[in-house]
């Protein structure tokens, strides 16, 4: 197999991004519904580890609109929609039919939301691993999550002052 390498200037990574921060589209349900869907289909249908990952990026970004407990703001609402809407486009700067090339410029769209949302992002796989701990038995949302980071967090700090002193004893 043949390997192409593409380096992508700071002023097309731009260019690509002004196409989502420019976008006034409206939030719907069937913009979700479809997009997980593509989603779904291409996953199936392609051995493309850069593809692969771009498609679980967005749809993880997908699932963290969707989830009730989580509130995201409408600016990074409005940027994934952008983002799902330039996906859905299949006749956008590179036609997704264009064989090798078509999800190229969808790959840069997509990056460049999860590098602009990265931390809300890494926040919220945080909180989906809170919810399948501690969430078997009640409702956890965000405030509740917050509480357990920072509960978390002290007894972390604990457990190493702890250890620290054992250390310090024994010498």
């Amino acid at each position: 197999m043949h390997r192409i390498t593409i380096e992508i200037s700071e002023s097309l990574k731009n260019h690509f991004s002004q196409l989502t921060h420019n976008s006034n589209e409206t939030l719907d349900h069937h913009i979700l519904q479809r997009s997980l869907l593509k989603i779904k289909s291409l996953s199936g249908n392609s051995h493309d580890d850069i593809l692969l990952s771009h498609l679980k990026d967005l749809e993880t970004m997908i699932h963290m609109l969707m989830e009730p407990q989580w509130q995201v703001s409408a600016g990074k609402a409005q940027r994934i929609n952008a983002t799902m809407t330039y996906f859905l486009n299949e006749n956008d700067i590179i036609p997704d039919s264009t064989p090798g090339l078509g999800f190229l410029d969808d790959c840069i769209v997509i990056s460049n939301t999860k590098e602009e949302l990265s931390r809300e992002l890494n926040d919220y796989l945080d909180f989906q691993g809170t919810q399948r701990v501690y969430g078997q038995h009640k409702c956890i949302n965000r405030e509740a999550w917050q509480k357990i980071k920072k509960q978390e967090s002290a007894s972390r700090l604990r457990h190493r002052r702890t250890r620290f002193a054992m250390k310090n004893r024994r010498v």
